[in-house]
């Protein structure tokens, strides 16, 4: 069937196959072979970007695996093996302790202590809150305000005091997640020094594939290959296992009623290292193994700055939190949580 329709630019035949312009007539293609245009189209623009989204991520790792950082860390690795002449898995865990304690420990020291600071202004603004409240009610009356000033007010004169509070004491919320920003950059950094030696990258450098078959044979106990991944599973559990005790011990700790917002991040952190175990499964030992010891150790420390004596030498604040028997009182609420 052919159906024409003239006009004074040209003409249009509408046929079975489609509609399209020839010779000075309109033309367009049926709709199956556009359907199958677009489809190729799409076919090509999602290969391409299947295939770019990795390669941006091999650039990355790349450049990171060639920074000045990684080459320090991995010299810092081969230097304390050369030094103390202990085997590598000794050296891995020795290496992590000396990195961690001359770096994140004093971060975490001045975190404690920020956030000591921090609960004592929170405090204050509860007393303020009675004084500004019963303020503000007085205004009402006296000056006729409505409902919607007196919120007004009140939010201001408050938000004001607790600006003064905070400059006073020096003690920003944000200054709180500064280990965070520091460990991961450290974590990453060591991972990738790894890496490199099971990779031997760069390549060219001797010494770091004479560490790699060295690797091989200065493991322990069930793993003595470095370079292999755990065969019983046994160290991507107790990392699993060390974080969400770690995890735990903080909350329990430091938070005496969970809000909604605390309950949301306590699931996505139990969620993430959840993932990360069959991650770091898949691992070769000595990564696997430097995760452990970064975990176990930040454990450590967290318990240590629990201790009232601890707290007391290094002059942290006293605050609401604080407990005179830390441990005694995680120790009770995991067991009832155990039997519950």
């Amino acid at each position: 069937m052919v159906v024409s329709v003239s006009s004074r630019l040209c003409t249009v035949h509408i046929t079975n196959n489609g509609v399209g312009i020839k010779n000075g007539m309109l033309r367009f293609a049926s709709p199956r072979s556009v359907f199958q245009k677009l489809s190729t189209s799409n076919t090509a623009t999602h290969r391409y970007f299947s295939q770019s989204i990795p390669e941006k991520i091999e650039d990355i790792y790349r450049t990171v695996s060639c920074s000045k950082p990684v080459e320090i860390c991995t010299d810092y690795l081969i230097s304390t093996h050369s030094i103390t002449g202990l085997p590598w898995w000794a050296t891995i865990a020795i290496s992590t302790i000396i990195l961690r304690t001359a770096t994140t420990f004093p971060i975490l020291i001045h975190q404690n202590f920020n956030l000591a600071k921090f609960e004592n202004v929170q405090l204050k603004m509860k007393t303020l809150e009675k004084v500004v409240g019963k303020e503000i009610t007085a205004a009402v009356y006296k000056y006729r305000w409505s409902e919607h000033k007196a919120r007004k007010e009140f939010a201001k004169v408050m938000m004001e005091h607790y600006r003064e509070l905070i400059i006073k004491e020096n003690c920003h919320p944000l200054k709180s997640i500064i280990l965070i920003w520091l460990h991961i950059p450290i974590w990453i950094v060591m991972s990738v020094s790894l890496r490199n030696i099971i990779a031997i990258l760069p390549t060219g450098r001797e010494d770091v594939a004479l560490v790699n078959s060295q690797f091989t044979t200065e493991g322990v106990a069930w793993f003595q290959n470095l370079l292999e991944i755990d065969p019983f599973y046994i160290l991507p559990l107790i990392f699993g296992a060390v974080n969400l005790l770690n995890l735990e011990v903080n909350r329990i700790a430091k938070i005496r009623v969970e809000t909604r917002n605390s309950k949301i991040i306590t699931y996505l952190f139990r969620g993430l290292i959840t993932v990360m175990v069959p991650l770091a499964s898949q691992m070769p030992s000595c990564l696997t193994l430097y995760w452990c010891t970064s975990s176990s150790l930040a454990l450590g420390q967290n318990l240590l700055l629990l201790s009232p004596k601890i707290r007391r030498l290094l002059r942290i604040p006293t605050c609401q939190s604080d407990r005179d028997r830390p441990f005694k009182h995680i120790f009770d609420t995991l067991v009832m949580r155990k039997k519950n």
